[in-house]
């Protein structure tokens, strides 16, 4: 039988000390090392004290099973490879989808990253998406682990989502996750709150540290 720690999730690299603050995010902004794929630029307002909000893209993909690229391979790559016409069945976004319930979905983000020589990143779901009991992780291309962009890196972020309680619905403008379902007989909330991607960084190596996780609003509670 495995003993406990066999068991434990690798722990994240102690030599990132330190979070960067708003200024130094702007300045990757600036410099385009975090940047926008669509038309629209990265607004004021999503750069945060030590973060960055970052936002869905316009389609979802529903896949079979979760999976991790590996070295060498793109996610895209990847999810053509598990269904050749992924494509053809993308959900969009743009005027609000359902995610439903036990289903798993990869939705590329808006934005896209470079990080530089000392610079990685890993990313972390809002409290908000446990009270609803939504999965959400993040995957970079070459990846090997959930929520972890190594240094270095150059290209697009994608977020998988994986419903496990209620359908949402999701929304890319403005960028929102919302409760579709709840049990019988409850009401289905109006509102919504958009998902905010965080890029913290962490200095002595520097660490930039997003967390670019859907953010849905509280549920109402269940009838009894």
């Amino acid at each position: 039988m495995p003993n406990a720690s066999s068991l434990e999730a690798p722990s994240r690299s102690s030599v990132y000390t330190g979070i960067l603050p708003s200024q130094k995010i702007r300045e990757m902004v600036a410099t385009r090392d975090i940047k926008s794929l669509e038309f629209s630029e990265i607004s004021a307002d999503q750069v945060q004290p030590a973060s960055i909000d970052l936002r869905l893209g316009d389609f979802a993909y529903r896949m079979d099973a979760s999976f991790l690229p590996g070295k060498g391979k793109k996610v895209w790559e990847r999810m053509r490879e598990l269904d050749p016409d992924f494509q053809s069945y993308g959900l969009d976004l743009r005027k609000g989808a359902v995610l439903e319930r036990g289903r798993l979905y990869i939705i590329p983000l808006q934005e896209s990253i470079r990080l530089r020589s000392g610079v990685s990143a890993f990313a972390n779901p809002k409290s908000s998406t446990g009270r609803l009991d939504i999965l959400t992780r993040l995957i970079a291309d070459e990846a090997i682990l959930f929520d972890q962009v190594e240094e270095g890196y150059e290209g697009q972020l994608y977020l998988e989502v994986a419903p496990r309680s209620f359908s949402v619905v999701a929304r890319t403008k403005p960028a929102s996750i919302s409760c579709a379902s709840a049990a019988p007989g409850a009401r289905t909330p109006s509102r919504s709150v958009p998902p905010s991607g965080r890029c913290c960084c962490r200095r002595s190596r520097w660490s930039t540290r997003p967390t670019w996780m859907t953010g849905p609003p509280t549920c109402p509670s269940r009838s009894t």
